[in-house]
């Protein structure tokens, strides 16, 4: 949970209450500095395009709009262009235990397929459905 913090811009008295709120909830805080420093990135590039102009509510959301979908495209770029080195990497770590690990190849309890048709052929000759519905 972010921590609240108050916001002391110049001017946060006199904003609307709701976005006030919101303020005071804070900003999602990263398992990293690197991600927070993005946070405080993309914010300062907020607050320059915003001032770079006089924008009307409408166009000042376009604006952001356009720069986060910008933003998204370059980083879907970015994670495909290292997929395949992200997937070499995974493929040569992956071990024999790993495998192990996820297959069950302990058939111990289990039941073989002509024993299992068998049961199910005899279920459907007897008419019953197995949850106590007349068929």
């Amino acid at each position: 949970m972010a921590e609240s913090l108050p916001c002391t811009a110049a001017g946060a008295d006199q904003l609307p209450g709701e976005v006030k709120r919101l303020l005071g909830q804070g900003l999602p805080n990263g398992a990293s500095a690197e991600y927070d420093h993005g946070i405080l990135a993309g914010l300062q590039f907020a607050l320059r395009l915003l001032e770079a102009a006089p924008l009307t509510p409408e166009q000042a959301r376009t604006a952001l709009a356009a720069a986060a979908g910008n933003k998204k495209a370059q980083v879907d770029a970015r994670n495909q262009a290292e997929l395949p080195e992200v997937y070499a990497r995974l493929r040569a770590e992956f071990t024999a235990a790993d495998l192990a690990e996820y297959a069950n190849t302990d058939q111990t309890g289990m039941v073989p397929s002509d024993q299992l048709l068998a049961e199910l052929e005899a279920i459907v000759a007897r008419g019953e459905s197995g949850n106590g519905a007349v068929p």
